[in-house]
């Protein structure tokens, strides 16, 4: 769930104002914006903008997209009430002089209309106009927001924009490429502290939520401070409240207001009335406890080991019947229809993009969990419990059981530990007094590792209001949990925050604080010391290398600052930094920025190969994500000079997306040697994810093993059935290149059973395959692949014959040093027997001479092997020889 509608969702089920807040915190800027365009005057639009809070708070339950598409078109109408149409028929007609003079309009001209003309586009087109133009929301935000692309994003921003010039077209207004600097310009102004005064003081009300029948009195208070123009507009609500208010409360001059004296009898009445009151409530404690005592029996039966292997599952599940199934086995028992909703929200989940896959993936597992816990939060509060085997309680429900008290005190009684309540209580008082839970659990003896199991949720979900997280950030008495927490919330967290975080003292790392001055828009931050801090926390080892996933969502807001400051610098930094993700978040923010363009790559990178690298990231970027307009840019730029390496980057990234239009664009240019590396980068990198329908593209467009896609295709096709690659085999068996794919495809089907991949290459390699095979075990020993040493003990029952005597002695004799070194020297060398005469002799002798024996125990065990082994004399003292001066090296060395 979007996390404006689940600040809305929150406010109607408990009345919390730190919710509502929240959503004034976000739109309050738009909303007074809009309605000051209609009205020209900033007290007239103050009233229009509380009118629009109190419609929120009223009849905002029937939101179900972009709550800030809603807000704009009830401030519209409610602006269009206050003013004249006589006023507005004169402003159509002076812009309509714009039109027949074929100028565009000034924004003065068009302001009194935009709204309007806003108002008739299609809700889906009007809410990416709204969140983006309007409210600043990067393409990346809003395509997470509405669950699509951002390619796909980008491309509905266009056609909007076309719909929007096309109806104040008709207007009479004709606006160009400046629409877009016009419409973000007009809605930044700013917002009185009295108007966010009022605005809060509406959350207050709580107006339409769960807990308003019982806020009636305190809601008078609140009313009285706002607008008198206003508060005789709620007057419905108000009259809604009343009735449903208490009659026995504690403030008597309101129950005045709806009862007189009551008679002798009338006592009497109310009298049995109190009574089967209570009986009643006794009815429904008993009822409530029943309920709770069996959501505690059905708890999943699994052991904890069972419990994470399940949650794995989900995680890492592509499929996404398994996934529900999965998820379901675990406990999580999400509705179908409410896990389709949230699995919609994550269209990327099902890319193939390594650098980003696991992230997509945890964010689809943690807002699966999260909208559980909001649709089932005491399933949730036991699931959790239980899976953890501590009284764990989500504060993500907090606000529910602070509206539903009764149930969760008989969810308390009925559970096993009482310290869950203890718990619960700490973080209900949080929700008034951000942050002060650290202190309370202390006093409580409460573990604090549970309040930050809930912090680096709230961080990586986002499902607690911002300014609550970063109080509670700020209050953390741990310095690491906290710097990696703030990490986390740098995105979502305004310049005074990050500034206020820099200055407070609390964080001591001169690189971390230079980071948050920096993005917090102080033009005086040193930026090469905050540069160096980024590219170690998203590159590096030690503690910061564990925030390189957070780092990846701040980066891209650093680079935007230091873009003004020095860009030749930043764009240096970038490169050097040798991160891909860094990268691409730079060009994005250089792509946006007037003071970067190709000149200044050109001018900044001295290397041919790093300045095409980086135009093809800008392209790319300059487009918006469509890698067709970016591939076209390289082809037609006299900047790049090596046209097809450019290329390369983009389809790589094409093929990620779309496969099949990646390899459609690349077939249709015209023949060349460019054009055929082309296929073979598109056809490696598809055949990862699909072997067959890459394999079927590289034979119809003529591509031989040769190219390069040997190896994207035998592990894509690792795991196909063998019918399947006995098929595909028969048509490659004149390819050059053919053992070197079969060798490869067997290997990684076979990882651990060389016995099986012997079997496999007998049947289907051509004679030869020896010779490959080898080459990559002397690859895999010198990286200490897990292959290495299943595949090698073999070495000596494969037919050598036909393969370069030096391959064998090379990759036997790293197989013995290897397991010599692990003080297995007899083993080793008792392999080496089994081996063709010459060759184990030179074996022997090379792998002796590369020992350490300047420990005594190995010099023993290696002098005792060629006394007692079964080898010629002359080999002996040849040996002896060889160990000696080995001896005598080390020595030296030593």
């Amino acid at each position: 769930m979007h996390t404006d509608l689940l600040h809305l969702q929150r406010y109607y089920e408990s009345g919390d104002a730190g919710e509502f807040k929240a959503l004034v915190q976000h739109h309050a800027v738009m909303v007074f914006s809009t309605a000051r365009r209609v009205t020209r005057d900033s007290a007239l639009a103050e009233d229009v903008a509380q009118e629009t809070f109190l419609e929120l708070a009223r009849k905002g339950r029937s939101i179900t997209e972009s709550v800030g598409a809603w807000l704009h078109r009830v401030a519209w109408r409610r602006a269009c009430d206050v003013v004249r149409a006589e006023t507005t028929r004169q402003l159509y007609e002076s812009a309509a002089v714009a039109l027949q003079q074929g100028r565009e309009c000034t924004w003065e001209e068009l302001e009194p209309v935009f709204d309007e003309a806003l108002s008739e586009l299609a809700s889906k087109e009007r809410c990416v106009i709204v969140e983006h133009y309007l409210e600043g929301r990067t393409q990346m935000e809003i395509a997470g927001r509405m669950g699509l692309s951002q390619p796909s994003v980008s491309r509905l921003l266009d056609h909007s924009m076309e719909q929007l010039r096309s109806k104040l077209k008709i207007k009479g207004l004709f606006c160009g490429v400046a629409l877009g600097s016009m419409m973000t310009a007009s809605s930044s102004h700013a917002v009185s502290a009295t108007l966010m005064a009022s605005l809060h003081k509406i959350g207050l009300s709580s107006i339409g939520s769960a807990a308003a029948g019982v806020t009636g009195g305190a809601m008078l208070s609140v009313l009285a401070g706002l607008n008198l123009k206003v508060l005789a507009g709620c007057a419905a609500a108000l009259a809604a409240c009343f009735v449903s208010y208490d009659i026995a409360s504690k403030d008597p001059w309101l129950s005045g207001w709806f009862t007189e004296e009551k008679t002798v009898e009338e006592q009497k009445l109310t009298g049995t009335a109190q009574k089967a009151s209570a009986t009643e409530s006794a009815a429904t404690k008993a009822q409530l406890l029943a309920e709770a005592k069996a959501i505690w029996a059905r708890k999943p039966n699994l052991t904890k080991d069972e419990m994470q292997r399940l949650m794995s599952g989900i995680i890492y599940e592509k499929d996404d019947e398994k996934r529900f199934a999965t998820m379901r086995a675990a406990g999580v028992l999400l509705s179908r229809a409410e896990y389709d909703r949230v699995v919609a929200r994550h269209a990327d989940v099902h890319l193939f993009d390594e650098r980003r896959a696991f992230r997509v993936k945890l964010k689809l597992h943690q807002d699966l969990v999260t909208t559980w816990f909001l649709k089932s939060p005491r399933e949730a509060v036991v699931w959790t419990s239980l899976r953890s085997g501590n009284p764990v309680f989500p504060a993500i429900i907090a606000p529910w059981v602070r509206s539903h008290p009764d149930e969760w005190a008989a969810l308390v009684e009925a559970g096993p530990d009482a310290r869950l309540g203890e718990y619960a209580k700490l973080w209900i008082e949080d929700l008034e007094d951000p942050g002060s839970i650290w202190a309370k659990a202390e006093e409580a003896g409460l573990d604090p590792v549970l309040i930050q199991g809930n912090l680096d949720l709230f961080v990586m979900t986002g499902s607690w209001p911002e300014d609550a997280v970063f109080q509670l950030i700020m209050r953390s008495p741990n310095a690491k949990e906290r710097s990696e927490s703030l990490v986390g919330m740098v995105p979502r967290l305004s310049n005074e925050q990050l500034l206020e975080a820099a200055g407070s003292g609390l964080f001591k790392d001169a690189g971390l604080v230079n980071t948050l001055r920096a993005m917090g828009g102080d033009l005086d931050a040193d930026f090469n010391v905050a540069a160096a801090w980024v590219t170690t926390a998203a590159t590096g080892g030690g503690d910061e290398a564990q925030l390189a996933e957070r780092t990846e969502e701040m980066v891209g807001r650093f680079y935007a600052q230091w873009l003004q400051v020095d860009a030749r610098s930043a764009l240096q930094h970038a490169k050097r930094s040798r991160n891909e993700i860094l990268f691409e978040r730079f060009m994005e923010q250089g792509a946006k920025s007037a003071m970067f363009n190709e000149a200044l790559i050109v001018e900044s990178l001295s290397s041919v190969k790093n300045r095409d690298r980086a135009l093809a990231a800008y392209y790319q970027a300059k487009a918006g994500g469509d890698p067709e307009v970016a591939l076209q840019a390289i082809m037609n730029s006299t900047y790049v000079e090596d046209e097809v390496e450019s290329a390369r980057q983009v389809l790589n990234l094409w093929v990620i997306k779309s496969a099949p239009d990646a390899a459609a664009w690349v077939a249709a240019l015209p023949a060349s040697d460019g054009r055929e590396e082309l296929l073979a980068a598109v056809t490696s990198k598809w055949a990862e994810t699909e072997p067959e329908a890459a394999f079927s593209f590289a034979l119809q467009q003529g591509a031989g093993l040769d190219h390069g896609w040997a190896d994207g295709l035998a592990w894509g096709a690792r795991a196909l059935p063998e019918e399947k690659l006995a098929a595909m085999f028969a048509q490659l068996r004149q390819d050059p290149q053919y053992n070197t794919l079969v060798t490869r495809l067997v290997s990684v089907r076979c990882p651990s059973h060389p016995k099986e991949a012997f079997a496999l290459l007998s049947k289907y390699a051509e004679p030869g395959w020896q010779t490959p095979l080898i080459k990559d075990m002397i690859r895999w020993l010198e990286r200490d692949d897990s292959r290495a040493k299943d595949y090698a003990l073999l070495l000596p029952t494969l037919e050598l014959s036909l393969v370069d005597p030096q391959s064998v002695v090379k990759a036997a004799r790293l197989f013995v040093q290897g397991v010599a070194d692990e003080g297995k020297i007899h083993a080793a060398f008792d392999w080496t027997l089994k081996l063709p005469g010459a060759v184990a002799q030179q074996v022997r002798s090379e792998a002796m001479a590369g020992l350490d024996l300047s420990d005594a125990q190995q010099r023993n065990a290696a002098e005792q092997w060629i006394r007692s082994a079964a080898i010629s004399q002359h080999e002996r003292v040849s040996l002896f020889h060889q160990a000696g001066q080995n001896r005598e090296k080390s020595a030296e060395i030593k």
